[in-house]
């Protein structure tokens, strides 16, 4: 199992953009930007072109920060995909081993990757934050890491108050 969050933004659309990569021409996963503001998923297992691909239905508009997340369920044959926090298409998936030996790579190419990425460019835009988790996230795990993104900020007071309660003063 494996699920791969990234926010981003984009400056431009009107082209295939890479988002992230890892594996080979075989086996591999990735995230494109497709050039409407969709999000490709695709997971390849290598097991004689096991390919699964997902395109989210929402879309991304330049400026804007999203949250995406690709979920590969290998315990339950699936694969998913989230737009800031819910859930926005899935696919079933036989690849038990989707990850190759090659680099991985975070807005461009480090080398061969899954076809179905495939034609792209370099990402043209930012990718403040990337994280990868050994598990298959649910709904409600998704959702929460969208939801923790906006969570308040406590003002230095409050604290400042706090600390003084723990100390004792």
């Amino acid at each position: 199992n494996a699920s791969f969050e990234m926010w981003f933004r984009p400056d431009s659309l009107g082209t295939n953009q890479l988002l992230f990569e890892t594996g080979g021409g075989t086996r591999g996963a990735g995230l494109r930007l497709n050039a409407d503001g969709t999000v490709l998923f695709v997971s390849r297992g290598g097991n004689g072109g096991n390919n699964s691909v997902i395109t989210s239905t929402d879309t991304a508009d330049v400026n804007e920060f999203v949250q995406v997340v690709g979920v590969n369920d290998v315990i339950n044959d699936e694969i998913r995909i989230y737009i800031n926090g819910v859930e926005n298409g899935s696919g079933v998936s036989p690849n038990r081993n989707w990850d190759g030996t090659d680099d991985a790579g975070l807005g461009i190419d480090q080398n061969a990757l899954p076809g179905q990425l495939n034609p792209f460019s370099a990402f043209d835009g930012d990718i403040p934050l990337f994280r990868v988790f050994d598990t298959a996230l649910t709904d409600e795990e998704v959702l929460s890491l969208f939801d923790a993104q906006f969570a308040p900020v406590p003002e230095p007071s409050t604290v400042a108050l706090a600390l003084a309660a723990i100390v004792g003063a």
